[in-house]
C-alpha cells in the first residue's frame, strides 16, 4: 500500500474509532434506556417474523407487505426422455442426467414447435407455488 494511501485508511480508522468510543459512552451513560430497547426491538422482530411467515403462507398481503408469487413446474423426465427416444436432440436439448429437466430448454422448444401441447402438458406432474413478501420492513438488529 502506498504511503499516502496508508495514511488515508489510518485517518478514517481514526475517525470511525472516535465515533465508536462516543456511541459506547453514550450507551453507557443511558444503560437502561438500551436495555429497554433491546426488550422492544426484540419483541418487534418477533411479531415481524410471525406476521412475515403469516403473509408467505397465506398469500394475505396486510400492511406494506406485499406478496410476490413465484411458481416452479415438476417435469416427467423419463417421460420426456421416453417420448423423444428418436430424437437425440430433443431429448439432449430438454433431458440431462437423472432426467433432469432444462426448463428454457423445454420452454424454447415448446415455442419452437419441437414440443406439442399435450406432450408439454403431461410433462409438467406437478407446479409449487410458494409465496414471497416484498417490502417488509427490516428487523432491528442490535449488538
Amino acid at each position: 500500500m502506498s504511503d499516502p494511501s496508508a495514511k488515508r485508511v489510518k485517518r478514517l480508522y481514526g475517525v470511525y474509532d472516535k465515533a465508536q468510543q462516543k456511541l459506547d459512552m453514550f450507551r453507557n451513560e443511558h444503560e437502561e434506556v438500551f436495555e429497554r430497547f433491546v426488550q422492544l426491538a426484540n419483541e418487534r422482530n418477533v411479531a415481524l417474523d410471525q406476521v412475515k411467515r403469516a403473509v408467505r403462507e397465506t398469500g394475505v398481503e396486510v400492511g406494506m407487505m406485499e406478496v410476490s408469487i413465484s411458481r416452479k413446474r415438476i417435469f416427467d423426465g423419463e417421460y420426456l426422455y421416453k417420448r423423444f427416444k428418436n430424437r437425440k436432440d430433443l431429448r439432449k436439448a430438454v433431458v440431462a442426467l437423472e432426467f433432469k429437466v432444462d426448463t428454457k430448454g423445454f420452454d424454447h422448444l415448446v415455442q419452437a414447435g419441437e414440443i406439442d401441447a399435450p406432450t408439454a402438458q403431461r410433462a409438467v406432474l406437478e407446479i409449487k407455488e410458494s409465496n414471497r413478501v416484498l417490502h417488509a420492513p427490516n428487523e432491528i438488529v442490535v449488538d
